[in-house]
């Protein structure tokens, strides 16, 4: 008996947390942030809070400066409060 690939994935999804939301995120995160997102690049999410890898302190800098729109944008595009936090490495 065969199972279908798509149970197969969902069932991988699960088992490691990924959701529909959480994959969203990295789209969101390369989209709001542009070209810095080679230098801040979102490593995953824990809870209600991002983690972002920081390359050097300019755009650590400018990630702080950004944190709040920052949130407020990925909240607004999922219409409810899905990070209150940015924290980095």
């Amino acid at each position: 008996m065969f199972t279908k690939s798509s149970e197969i994935i969902s069932a991988l999804l699960k088992k490691y947390g990924i959701t529909e939301e959480n994959h969203s995120l990295f789209d969101i995160w390369e989209k709001e942030t542009g070209k810095m997102s080679q230098k801040m690049k979102l490593v995953g999410k824990k809870g209600k809070s991002l983690i972002v890898e920081v390359q050097n302190p300019t755009y650590r800098q400018e990630l702080r400066f950004r944190k709040n729109e920052l949130i407020n944008k990925i909240n607004d595009h999922f219409g409810k409060k899905v990070i209150n936090e940015i924290k980095t490495v």
